[in-house]
C-alpha cells in the first residue's frame, strides 16, 4: 500500500528519469527569520525614538531654564550621533551590496567581516575581493559553477506531469482524466487523512 504512495505524478517504470520536482525546488520555510528580523527591527525603532524624545526634552528644558551652551553642547552631541549613524548605514549598505555581488552564500555572515572594513582606506568592492581571496573564507561565498540548474518541469503534452501543488491542484486532480493526476491527489488525501486521524 506504501509502494502505490510513492508512484503517482511524480514517475513510474515509464519514466524512469523524472525527479520529484516539489523535493527539488520547496524552499525552506524561513519565515520565523523574517519576523525576528522585523521585530528587532521595530524594538530598535521604539528605542531610538524614544532616546530622541528624552534628549529633545533635556534640550529644551536646558533651553527654558537659560542654559544656553548646555543646550548648544547637547544639539552637537545628537548632530554627531547621527552622523555617526548616517556613516554606520552608508556603510553597512555598500557592504551589503558589495557582498551580495559576490556571491555570499549568507547575508548574516557580513556581520563576521563588517568591523574589518574602513571606509576612508578602502572601497567596499575591494575589501570584499579580499575578504573573498582568503581561502580560509570560502566557505561564506557560493561558488558560481556549483549551483545546481534549476530546470522548469516537463509539460503532460511532452510524456511527464507537472508539480502538484495541493492547495492549487488538489480537486481538479482528482476529477482529472489523467490517471496519474487522480492517483497523486488520492494519495494527498490519504495522507492528510491519516495524519489528521493519526492512522
Amino acid at each position: 500500500m506504501e509502494k502505490e504512495l510513492d508512484l503517482g505524478a511524480e514517475g513510474t517504470d515509464a519514466t524512469p528519469d523524472v525527479q520529484d520536482v516539489e523535493a527539488v525546488v520547496e524552499p525552506k520555510d524561513e519565515s520565523w527569520i523574517k519576523e525576528l528580523i522585523a521585530a528587532k527591527a521595530e524594538l530598535d525603532k521604539i528605542k531610538s525614538d524614544q532616546a530622541e524624545r528624552e534628549a529633545q526634552a533635556e534640550r529644551d528644558k536646558a533651553e527654558q531654564e537659560g542654559r544656553l551652551d548646555e543646550a548648544l553642547a547637547l544639539e552637537k552631541s545628537r548632530y554627531e550621533e547621527l552622523k555617526k549613524k548616517y556613516q554606520a548605514d552608508t556603510t553597512r549598505l555598500q557592504l551589503n551590496a558589495a557582498f551580495a555581488t559576490a556571491d555570499i552564500a549568507d547575508l548574516r555572515a557580513i556581520k563576521l567581516f563588517e568591523d574589518e572594513f574602513n571606509p576612508e582606506t578602502e572601497d567596499a568592492a575591494a575589501f570584499v575581493a579580499r575578504i573573498k581571496a582568503d581561502p580560509a573564507n570560502a566557505l561564506y561565498f557560493r561558488d558560481p559553477k556549483s549551483r545546481p540548474i534549476q530546470t522548469p518541469p516537463m509539460s503532460a503534452a511532452r510524456g511527464t506531469i507537472d508539480p502538484f501543488v495541493p492547495e492549487r491542484d488538489s480537486e481538479t486532480w482528482l476529477k482529472s482524466s489523467d490517471p496519474k493526476k487522480r492517483e497523486r491527489a488520492i494519495a494527498h488525501h490519504r495522507e492528510v487523512y491519516r495524519k489528521k486521524y493519526g492512522l
